[in-house]
């Protein structure tokens, strides 16, 4: 079933960034936060009428103005090049065939989109990420089983996906995250991005302290909803991205290596 929203939206990147959304893994429908509300309080009381049995995760939904990176000033020593299928294949096999962002970069990579970039410094893998725009919305629509995860992107706003810092960038001075982030962010803003997203499990804590730190902004939740059930059992998925400050920002503690979207 297409989905009628598939094309760049006509709207603003602030209007697009306070948006909130219903959806499925087959439907993405634009909706006001106040619905949005009312569809979060609707899914804990059908988690009480079915005795539990409504699954539910929840990332914080952040995001970053690309603004200050458009300068040419802004320099890092990271230098980004597209995954290719070799790359991918090497993800397959030991040591990185288990981390889950490896995984992730092989399906999607499988699926048809092409997004990936890696740091490589004498030819060793430092850090990869996915850069999605709005040309992959018809991709991201047709995900399998996590679709409802990514409503239509406009022209000006990008989402990043999976970061991970591989062994070699954990032994980089300082971590290989930071100046890879500061790349991508500058890679994106030379495609025409004002602005980008980003999700972060609400159990990440390493991760959302990092974002924190290096700039990124809650703006909201992605609640994902499935029915342990009979019939729907891994069949049925429903996701409300809404525009919910997070109640505290995490405390800001020191810390170097590996951090992961």
């Amino acid at each position: 079933m297409k989905n009628a929203l598939l094309s760049p939206l006509a709207s603003t990147p602030a209007d697009e960034l306070s948006t909130a959304w219903l959806c499925t893994n087959r439907r993405h429908a634009r909706v006001s936060p106040r619905a949005a509300r009312y569809a979060r309080q609707l899914g804990s009381l059908g988690n009480v009428v079915l005795l539990r049995r409504l699954d539910c995760q929840v990332w914080i939904r952040y995001r970053i103005d690309l603004a200050p990176y458009t300068a040419c000033s802004v320099t890092t020593p990271a230098e980004l090049t597209p995954m290719t299928a070799a790359f991918i294949d090497s993800l397959s096999h030991p040591p990185w065939r288990d981390l889950p962002q490896a995984r992730t970069s092989i399906k999607l990579w499988r699926h048809g989109l092409r997004g990936g970039y890696v740091w490589v410094r004498d030819d060793k893998p430092l850090c990869l990420q996915w850069l999605f725009c709005h040309h992959d919305n018809p991709l991201l629509q047709n995900l399998p089983d996590w679709s409802g995860m990514y409503p239509p992107l406009t022209q000006d706003c990008g989402q990043v996906e999976s970061l991970l810092t591989l062994p070699a960038g954990m032994r980089y001075p300082g971590g290989a995250a930071g100046p890879f982030a500061l790349a991508m962010y500058r890679l994106a803003a030379e495609k025409g991005k004002r602005w980008l997203i980003t999700h972060i499990h609400e159990r990440n804590v390493a991760a959302r302290r990092w974002a924190q730190r290096t700039g990124w902004t809650a703006y909201g939740h992605v609640y994902r909803y499935q029915p342990d059930l009979p019939l729907l059992r891994g069949r049925w998925y429903a996701y409300v991205h809404d525009t919910v400050l997070p109640k505290a920002d995490l405390p800001v503690v020191p810390q170097a290596g590996v951090s992961s979207t």
